[in-house]
């Protein structure tokens, strides 16, 4: 026997690495037998591996371990149908036969008898585990193969967008004021169920219809029926919150009805994450109270106006929450055994969000009434981890809204310990990258363009990185290749330069750089002349 040549087929590869390439690769590369390399020959829609010295039976068998770890097993699953062909240009004796379709047909046994054999060698000894589990490896950590959970993963658990939030309105007969003053006419004039169902319409996809209904219930309350699949806020607790609201505010209507807004739009988010954790059968560790509290707050903290890209409108309607709890727990009976929090904790719970979220906004809750010192000290981590278990429970479940990446960045400080500006300008071909759109701006808290100006980078933290900033807008930047979320790639090579500058001098790279306050950064690519880059450069300034 002089050599073997192997024949891998993959019908939809068009040109690099295909499913097919990486399963030889694998073969030739992995495991603890010391083998010649393979020779590769590349055709249209094939490869071709030859072995230039005499390749002994295992070979064959570990192949063939190598398409039984590519087929559906359990929990793996091959992504499309690549066909593999093994030709011996000499005699070859103990080579397992391959099978002459990619997937079993309706009556057919599941796991083909080939697939089976082969397992048996590695049963038998003749494969190493090491061989076996290397070829799984390479497979899954190069995205050829899937690995799945028992529920699907991240990535596919979601669902296809079959339905919506729809709102509708009951009778008001029992209203205690005139109608033009009526729980149900203050919802239908501030559209505040008519808003958020559009807004969680647009960005949460749903198997069916859910329903948000304003409706009298002889209670002041709001809930969620898993079993009609609605939302009720209850016009007595419409009616509940605009009292307050006059309460708290001496009797001014303007900031009675905006704290009253505030709070009935946390009460909605509240039940809205019930909802979420009924139609997703999203787990839940601990009190769900607790859980969609945190919900609703996260929601909140990430609320902005049109004027207003530090989230302030956000803060002010969770600081309006936190009061409205302070406001219940007057003469609240203390039900220690009850599914929700006391008032008052969930006062402070509330307080520190916001605190959290945002400490150099909200400084002055600290060591009044709203957060003693200790407490506050741990709000930050408190925030972060609630917004990136949100984030991963939901993932998979969005559409249009794309949760920033979660968790405190790699070697930060204490959020709001700094705030820092830079300007930075990104040239590719001569054109000038805009950072200005919706899907550029404040995707993280910590570092961000926001304001719809894409050309002032703002960090609000100590060790926060500019390459961190690119992680968060799905930006992939190195030494030798800035890639855009669609795939466009551009790398360095004879023809075209990827540099970087920072205040006027070239750096290798500026993933780790922790800029100072009014730093210039200019990214180019492309062939431009020294004078250009100039231009570039005195611009930034």
């Amino acid at each position: 026997m002089d050599s073997i040549e192997l024949l891998f087929c993959d019908p939809r590869k068009k040109h690099g690495i295909g499913p097919a390439d990486a399963l030889l690769h694998t073969v030739g590369r992995s495991g603890p037998r010391s083998m010649p390399p393979l020779a590769w020959t590349s055709g249209a829609n094939c490869l071709i591996a030859r072995r230039p010295e005499p390749a002994p039976a295992i070979l064959l068998w570990r192949i063939s371990a190598y398409m039984a770890a590519a087929w559906r097993i359990g929990v793996i699953a091959l992504r499309g149908a690549a066909c593999m062909t093994a030709v011996a240009i000499a005699s070859i004796v103990c080579a397992p036969a391959l099978p002459g379709e990619a997937y079993a047909q309706p009556g057919q046994e599941q796991v083909p008898a080939w697939v089976k054999q082969v397992f048996m060698y590695y049963v038998d000894g003749q494969i190493s585990e090491a061989e076996l589990l290397a070829a799984l490896a390479f497979l899954i950590d190069n995205g050829i193969i899937d690995v799945e959970a028992p529920g699907g993963s991240a990535g596919d658990r979601g669902m296809a967008d079959e339905g919506d939030f729809y709102v509708e309105y009951g009778a008001n007969p029992s209203a205690p004021y005139a109608w033009g003053d009526s729980a149900a006419a203050y919802l239908r004039d501030t559209r505040l169920l008519e808003d958020n169902a559009e807004w969680l319409s647009a960005n949460y996809k749903l198997p069916y219809d859910v329903g948000i209904m304003g409706a009298e219930c002889g209670m002041v309350n709001a809930f969620y029926s898993p079993d009609e699949k609605s939302i009720t806020i209850c016009y007595e607790i419409v009616d509940a919150t605009l009292d307050a609201g006059y309460d708290l505010y001496d009797g001014d209507p303007a900031m009675a009805e905006d704290f009253a807004y505030n709070v009935l739009d946390g009460i909605l988010l509240h039940e809205t994450g019930h909802a979420l954790v009924d139609i997703y059968d999203l787990p839940v560790t601990g009190l769900e109270e607790d859980a969609v509290d945190q919900f609703s707050a996260l929601i909140q903290s990430r609320t902005y106006g049109d004027y207003d890209p530090y989230y302030e409108t956000g803060q002010i309607m969770m600081l309006d929450m936190a009061e409205w709890w302070s406001y219940s727990a007057q003469d609240e009976p203390l039900y220690y055994w009850d599914v929700h929090s006391l008032s008052m904790q969930r006062f402070y719970n509330l307080a520190c969000y916001a605190y959290g979220a945002d400490p150099e906004y909200n400084d002055a809750l600290v060591g009044g009434e709203y957060l003693p010192e200790y407490r506050a000290a741990t709000c930050p981590q408190e925030y972060e981890q609630l917004s990136s278990s949100w984030d991963r429970l939901l993932d998979g479940y969005l559409m249009n809204l794309q949760p920033a990446v979660s968790g405190i960045p790699p070697g930060a400080g204490m959020y709001g310990d700094e705030h820092k500006h830079a300007a930075i300008l990104v040239v590719i071909f001569g054109d000038r990258f805009d950072f200005s759109g919706p899907s550029f701006q404040i995707q993280n808290r910590w570092i961000h363009f926001e304001a719809q100006d894409g050309t002032t980078i703002h960090r609000h933290s100590s060790g926060v990185t500019t390459g961190y900033l690119f992680e968060t807008l799905d930006i992939k930047i190195d030494e030798d290749c800035y890639v855009f979320p669609d795939g466009r790639e551009f790398c360095a090579n004879e023809d075209f330069a990827l540099r970087y500058y920072v205040n006027g001098e070239q750096a290798d790279s500026i993933n780790d750089l922790v800029f100072d306050d009014q730093d210039r950064i200019l990214i180019v690519y492309g062939n431009e002349t020294p004078e250009e880059i100039n231009g570039y450069l005195a611009e930034l300034n």
